[in-house]
């Protein structure tokens, strides 16, 4: 039986969106402790599977897994909720990134607020990775459950 979304009629292959959260998983905390600059290369990853998803390095490197190695049948489901998810995980991305980059400037300058700089980051981070981690292991977008009830805020106020 083919996949139809209610709400948009492109789909993605959900094995390939759950490694590319796996990945992700695995760079937040590398990015956290060792180098601020995966936060930017993932936001740069987030901003090429919304504009343009043949330019993301994750996405090829979960299609070369799951379709060239793994040899798996796609499982379509609806593009535009992982399309709005894939906005979030760019906003939670860029805002590590800057938050970091707040702590490190902050160190040399400010030592009162550099506490504030890394509790905002380690919020947005145990965020971020709660909701990879529901993506992953029980197939739970956080992100696709606020565009559903968006959608559905928008048609109740259109009626």
């Amino acid at each position: 039986m083919k996949y139809t979304c209610p709400i948009s009629k492109t789909t993605v292959d959900e094995h390939i969106v759950r490694l590319i959260a796996f990945f992700v998983l695995i760079l937040i905390p590398l990015g956290f402790f060792y180098s601020r600059w995966i936060f930017l290369f993932l936001t740069l990853d987030f901003l090429a599977r919304i504009y343009k998803a043949e330019l993301s390095p994750l996405k090829y490197l979960a299609r070369l897994v799951i379709h060239g190695i793994l040899k798996m049948k796609p499982k379509p489901i609806g593009a535009a909720p992982k399309r709005f998810a894939a906005g979030i995980g760019l906003f939670f991305s860029l805002a590590i990134f800057i938050s970091i980059q707040g702590e490190v400037f902050c160190t040399r300058d400010c030592q009162e607020q550099d506490h504030y700089f890394r509790m905002v980051t380690e919020t947005l981070v145990i965020i971020f990775m709660i909701a990879t981690f529901l993506e992953i292991f029980f197939s739970y977008c956080l992100g696709c459950k606020t565009y559903s009830v968006i959608q559905w805020i928008k048609v109740k106020i259109k009626s």
